[in-house]
């Protein structure tokens, strides 16, 4: 089932989602949150950055100054338990790839990115600790991450953990995940 447009997202989304993004937007447009809490403006793209994605559209990221602006996402500034999922797909299996950002400084900071060609990082909220997993896609294939925070447990395997093509991935910690 699809919801007509952002308005009908009580229809699909559970409440419980914050963002819903499906690139089905013009490159010059807003993209639309389906469950309608943070649409995400466009930086730098060109009409050659919509591309066929997994399901529909994608958009194409291909510099450093190419980017979606979804504000400020604050239920995850504090959020005992969230997941975050994306489908990607690699231009070239160099450099560093982006996918989460959140905040510019430490205080604030969540981002995920496949570094040096061969790891997947993440910071979660407030850099309390890193994930890293060895990145077994090193390829232009496209493929699903997901993250998942629980909040709960005695150690930081209890509390997140790294899931590609919905598989858990083998993954070490550095500092405590709060």
């Amino acid at each position: 089932m699809a919801a007509a447009d952002a308005n009908g997202a009580n229809a699909v989304w559970k409440p419980n989602y914050v963002m819903v993004q499906h690139m089905d937007n013009a490159y010059n447009a807003n993209q639309v949150d389906s469950v309608g809490n943070y649409d995400c403006a466009p930086t730098g793209l060109d009409s050659g950055d919509m591309v066929a994605g997994q399901i529909d559209n994608g958009i194409h990221l291909d510099s450093s100054t190419e980017y979606l602006d979804c504000g400020d996402i604050d239920e995850l500034d504090s959020a005992g338990k969230y997941t975050i999922s994306t489908w990607y797909k690699r231009n070239d299996s160099t450099g560093d790839h982006v996918y989460f950002g959140k905040g510019s400084s430490a205080a604030n900071n969540m981002r995920t990115f496949i570094f040096n060609t061969s790891h997947y990082w993440f910071y979660p909220v407030n850099d309390s600790g890193i994930i890293h997993a060895t990145d077994k896609h090193v390829d232009t294939d496209g493929h699903n991450l997901s993250l998942v925070f629980n909040g709960s447990g005695a150690d930081n395997a209890e509390r997140m953990q790294m899931y590609i093509e919905g598989a858990e991935e083998a993954v070490t910690y550095s500092g405590t995940i709060a």
